[in-house]
């Protein structure tokens, strides 16, 4: 069994107070061989990885696991036994947030248990794709060669990842700066202006009057109008977690036009990805089939694919079953049935990774494409509605005079 660590605060025979860490395989054998040290065990809880404090920034840990698992292909590629190799890479990257955890798998291979064994207890840092590939290069004895192709696809997927995220940046610093405008116009300009105007007998345009009202009752329920946008989020947020209410969600969100396409798209690609990665690498198509379920986002499509991995564990074939669930394009169908009949199974599927991939880039960029002038557009036709209902009644006023 893996070991844990249990940080604790003692007391020894002489009486000095002792703070520190003990490996044990649960929390009780740790007290007990705390009491066989002649300790009094005051507190003692299960030790939070110094990692996990820095889960939330995934994109720089998976620059440091992309890294790492560069250097342990490389040297366990150079005939070096894995406990050495950790030990190399521990000291490389000595600075890195990944330290602690690769001491921990190295102890744990001392112990005896396998290279894939050793990283269960860290499953914020290698996903069940991450272990699953070690298992296959482990068994079939070309660990360095699964580890290079991982580091690929890590890389590979950060790379599609932070490429949605670029096309995103501007569009929504676009919302934000238009959505400040908007405020500001309506509680600290326009209230100054159409005050002047109530000085005046004379009537008021439409236009000025929904102009005043929506000035006054944002700046006047300004606190009740964000407790109503934040019981909202809340509300929908435990909405989702109902099965049934989340499935619908999933499933009538991507019938939103151009941008439904592209949902579809992303987990598709995501899926084709992770699916010839583990495939290439000597995993069953059915697990390999179930570990792609796992990265989608849509829980639409993650429940039609799960039919799939059950049609194919009853004898369906991979293109029948991904027919069957009407998830992806013909096009896409037609390769992997090719490849299918022509023995190239990981071959075609491959190349339909990279096609969905180079497909949902064209997508995003049509879509930003589209975006942005009608934020833009939007934005100005605001302005001019607040420009029109401040300069009607002025423009009034004075023929009037006139």
């Amino acid at each position: 069994m893996i070991m844990a660590v249990f940080k604790y605060v003692a007391i020894s025979r002489s009486g000095t107070k002792i703070t520190g860490d003990i490996d044990a395989e649960n929390i009780r054998i740790a007290r007990y061989l705390l009491y066989k040290k002649n300790m009094h065990v005051l507190s003692i809880k299960k030790r939070i990885l110094l990692f996990n404090k820095y889960v939330v920034k995934k994109n720089s840990n998976k620059t440091d696991l992309v890294l790492i698992t560069r250097q342990i292909a490389t040297l366990v590629n150079a005939s070096m036994p894995l406990d050495e190799v950790l030990d190399i890479v521990g000291k490389q990257n000595s600075k890195s947030k990944m330290i602690e955890i690769i001491q921990r798998i190295r102890v744990n291979i001392q112990e005896g248990h396998s290279f894939a064994d050793a990283l269960s207890p860290f499953p914020a840092v290698f996903s069940p794709l991450y272990k699953t590939m070690v298992t296959a290069g482990e068994v079939s004895g070309h660990l360095g060669l699964v580890l290079v192709r991982l580091a690929d696809h890590i890389e590979q997927t950060q790379k599609i990842q932070r490429k949605i995220i670029q096309a995103l940046i501007y569009p929504c610093v676009l919302v934000l700066i238009s959505l400040s405008v908007i405020i500001i116009l309506l509680t600290a300009v326009v209230p100054n202006i159409v005050e002047q105007f109530s000085f005046s007998e004379t009537a008021l345009p439409l236009s000025t009057k929904v102009l005043m009202i929506l000035s006054y009752s944002i700046k006047e329920n300004v606190i009740f109008i964000m407790a109503i946008g934040v019981s909202a989020v809340i509300f929908l947020n435990r909405l989702l977690k109902i099965n049934k209410i989340n499935v619908f969600f999933h499933r009538h969100y991507l019938s939103l036009p151009m941008l439904g396409n592209m949902f579809v798209r992303i987990n598709t690609s995501r899926y084709l990805r992770t699916l010839t990665t583990l495939h290439s690498n000597g995993v069953t198509i059915v697990q390999a089939m179930s570990i792609s379920n796992a990265v989608l986002t849509n829980v639409y499509i993650k429940n039609k694919l799960n039919i799939s991995v059950k049609l194919v564990s009853e004898g369906c074939s991979l293109s029948s079953s991904l027919v069957d669930s009407g998830v992806f394009p013909p096009i896409i169908l037609h390769m992997i049935i090719s490849g299918e009949r022509s023995g190239k199974l990981d071959h075609m599927l491959e190349t339909v990774a990279g096609v969905q991939e180079e497909e949902l880039m064209n997508q995003i960029s049509i879509v930003m494409s589209l975006l942005e002038p009608t934020i833009i557009i939007v934005m100005a036709a605001f302005i001019s509605f607040v420009i029109l209902s401040i300069l009607q009644p002025i423009l009034e006023i004075n023929s009037l005079v006139m």
